[in-house]
């Protein structure tokens, strides 16, 4: 909620008609008036494109509206009181804003089209019970809703309550704007009821005034009400006697809600009942399908709980309740209402992949979430709908097809223009193809249409993240976390933020306040243990990466990590192992397959290496290291051509990577081609001047090509390199002894003799000892 604005202007609008509040909202028509309070119908001329959104604006004449006043101060802190509940309660009108303006005070809330029930209640019949019993209901149930949120329903008037023409709920427009008393009693607001029952059953009317005890005598001009039960109800909501009162709201609303069923379905089971019952079912439906559309996940899930309850059976109402729940976060409750949902009608594509969406949040054993994909993809060839786009795009993009996603994506937004879920799907996969300017435009929108969403904000982050934006993207990663302070992924997704900023502590701090906030999260211990690894600490990162395993045995990743930590400390066998288990579950995972190859290497694997290397390639033609490492092994096991062609593949892939020119010198000289080896050796040192290996296997090869002057150099120019690199000084002690330059073969093989003692290599040492020897008495 925005600070209050207070104009310093003392003018008054008598008739706003025509006029602009806060440079955003239009008044159009007034709607009523009751005492200082007037009601206009508006739009909000901040909703992007054309949509026109229709608000009510409720305006206050206040004697003084200076911020410092009480009377402004208590009709702020009824209005946020209002703001709160309207968030959490379906049965309130939501209030977008409030504010103070010209000497008024404004509250701003959603337009709800319906007939006011003091309107609805002056009839010339008497209501049936079934139309009495569901007023009830309605009537409780709006009571219920205010107390749950901690406000107080002695606050609701009869005058604020309208019939929603969208699902035919009773909605409370309106709260006194003045200071929230305390809860009181619960007596006065349950008589209320009782007598608004007894108006509708005898169609006396709301405002005709009755004596208490003609009250009583309800029955008698209510002869259509004949069952026990019902009657029962009545006389106890306006009994006086506090014995027969009812407890409390909710008493008196179980009570109630026990009727419906023998009411509407085992009473009254005739064909137009039923009907009512399935509009109403539908309604209920459609309502939180809005909700839900708009990322009000809350009001979603109330909606299609009050369908569910009607209806059992409605696989429509299970289908939006799986939607909201994995949006929030409870995937296994997402899960078994996707699962109901496909038990109740097999052939609902929406209901397999909401399935298997929440499978993949939260892995169920045993199943595997691209057979559900696959079928509802199948059960879905002409979507007729928004959101059936939008199940059908993510089916795509689940299984690969990610232009086809995409246009699935946008066919549902130019359907309707408000599907958050729409563009937040099509920018997560804008983001993953790279188109970041797209995927920020998405995420932009959705935050445009609700400035209230968390994952918006969260996706938002997340591409900054990729793009190096890290303090734009923790800004808005705790604006997602003040919106919804228990959204675990944010503490995931966080962290993986400050550890790429090298922040590790604040990075492990982020993934224990996931892990905290759900235990069973996997992916977070995984996150945590690369940390741990970055740090050194192998012992506490395999803890984790064995915890995230438990969790999910079928986590890919975590098998991944976890083998590159066993070839950090050493243990490359276990490695193999971590990388074939990753493989077996995806077999797609080419990393895999290049790190696999590299420990089949260190082990002596040479053929198995080659294989791994080979696959590697054949899913990433360009995997420079992969072409590399396998010449490498394949000169080992003397397949020249082999890796020549390896090694003049990487140099077409990296021109710069002198390390190939270098190998493809050695290999050259291995097998006497000195001369060309000459140039690889010059064009790795051309792009690499400190490259000692370069330089000793030139010198080597000079002295092949008999150029030893050539090869003295190359040879002192390693030693300045690595003072203590022994192979160059053998080899120029060898082309001193050729030269006759006894005395600095003498010297030269004396510092080759200590090196590799101190390299323990003690073999080398003995024999040039024996070197020696034969120079001396050569003297």
């Amino acid at each position: 909620m925005k600070d209050l604005q207070v104009s310093s202007e003392s003018v008054r609008i008598v008739n706003p008609i025509g006029s602009t509040l806060q440079q955003r909202y239009q008044i159009l028509e007034q709607l009523g008036h009751s005492g200082s309070v007037t009601t206009y119908l508006a739009v909000d001329l901040q909703v992007p494109g054309n949509l026109q959104l229709k608000c009510a604006i409720h305006r206050y004449e206040l004697p003084d509206a200076t911020p410092d006043r009480p009377e402004l101060q208590l009709a702020i802190s009824s209005a946020q009181t209002l703001y709160d509940l309207s968030r959490k309660v379906d049965r309130v009108a939501i209030v977008y804003s409030y504010f103070a303006e010209d000497g008024a005070f404004y509250i701003v809330r959603e337009f709800v089209a319906g007939v006011p029930l003091t309107q609805e209640l002056v009839v010339d019949r008497p209501w049936t019970q079934s139309q009495v019993i569901m007023l009830l209901a309605d009537l409780l149930d709006v009571l219920r809703d205010v107390e749950r949120c901690d406000a107080s329903p002695n606050l609701v008037s009869i005058r604020q309550l309208v019939r929603r023409n969208l699902d035919r709920k009773l909605v409370l427009m309106n709260l006194p704007v003045a200071l929230v008393v305390p809860p009181q009693s619960i007596a006065p607001d349950l008589l209320t009821v009782g007598k608004i029952a007894i108006a509708a059953a005898t169609g006396a009317g709301a405002d005709r005034s009755r004596s208490d005890s003609q009250f009583a005598q309800w029955q008698q001009q209510a002869s259509q009400i004949d069952r026990p039960e019902l009657i029962a109800i009545v006389d106890r909501l306006i009994s006086t006697e506090p014995a027969r009162c009812y407890p409390s709201i909710a008493a008196a609303w179980q009570a109630v809600v026990g009727l419906i069923p023998q009411f509407l379905v085992h009473q009254h089971s005739r064909a137009d009942t039923r009907t009512e019952i399935a509009r109403h079912v539908q309604l209920l439906v459609d309502r939180g399908t809005e909700f839900y559309e708009v990322g009000n996940c809350q009001q979603a899930l109330s909606a299609y709980d009050r369908a569910i309850s009607l209806d059992p059976q409605c696989v429509d109402a299970y289908c939006g309740r799986g939607n909201a729940r994995r949006y929030m976060g409870d995937y296994p409750g997402s899960w078994e209402d996707f699962s109901t949902a496909v038990e109740l009608d097999p052939d609902r594509g929406i209901a397999y992949i909401g399935r298997a969406l929440a499978a993949c949040f939260k892995p169920q054993s045993d199943y595997r979430p691209n057979d559900d994909f696959e079928r509802g993809k199948n059960l879905l060839p002409n979507p007729t709908d928004a959101l059936s786009y939008v199940m059908r795009g993510t089916a795509k993009a689940q299984l690969f097809d990610d232009n086809g996603a995409i246009a699935d994506y946008s066919t549902a937004i130019s359907l309707n223009p408000r599907l958050l879920v729409a563009y937040n799907n099509r920018g997560n996969l804008r983001q993953n193809l790279g188109d970041m300017d797209g995927a920020l435009a998405d995420f932009s929108a959705v935050l445009e249409i609700d400035p209230h969403s968390a994952i918006a904000y969260n996706n938002r982050a997340i591409l900054y993240t990729q793009s190096g934006e890290f303090t734009s993207a923790v800004a808005d990663y705790h604006r997602a976390l003040e919106i919804q302070p228990e959204l675990v992924s944010v503490y995931n997704n966080l962290g993986n933020n400050y550890c790429q900023m090298g922040e590790l502590a604040l990075a492990i701090a982020n993934y224990t306040q996931a892990l905290e906030l759900d235990p069973e999260f996997a992916v977070a211990y995984t996150n945590r243990a690369n940390v741990y690894r970055i740090q050194g600490d192998c012992h506490e990162a395999l803890t984790d990466y064995d915890r995230a395993i438990a969790l999910d045995p079928n986590l890919v990743i975590g098998y991944y990590n976890r083998g590159i930590c066993h070839r950090q400390i050493g243990n490359h066998q276990a490695a193999i192992a971590d990388y074939t288990q990753t493989l077996a579950l995806n077999s797609q995972y080419y990393y895999a397959y290049y790190h696999r190859g590299n420990a089949r290497q260190y082990v002596g694997d040479k053929h198995g290496a080659i294989a791994d290397y080979t696959q590697t390639i054949y899913f990433d033609p360009n995997h420079l290291h992969a072409h590399y490492n396998r010449a490498i092994v394949r000169s080992e096991l003397h397949d020249v051509q082999g890796a020549i062609e390896d090694l003049e593949r990487a140099i077409a892939i990296s021109p710069t990577f002198a390390q190939a020119y270098y190998q493809r010198g050695w290999v050259l000289s291995r097998n006497d081609d000195h001369q060309f080896a000459l140039a690889d050796y010059q064009r790795a040192i051309d792009l690499q001047p400190d490259y000692l290996d370069a330089y000793y296997y030139r010198g080597y090869s000079y002295h092949s090509l008999g150029d030893l002057s050539a090869a003295i150099a190359d040879f002192s120019h390693s030693i300045s390199i690595d003072p203590k690199y022994a192979p160059a000084y053998y080899q120029r002690g060898k082309i001193y002894t050729q030269i006759g330059d006894i005395t600095g073969a003498i010297a030269d093989y004396h510092q080759a003799a200590n090196l590799y003692l101190d390299r323990g290599d003690s073999k080398t040492y003995q024999r040039i000892l024996q070197i020696l020897d034969r120079l001396v008495n050569r003297l």
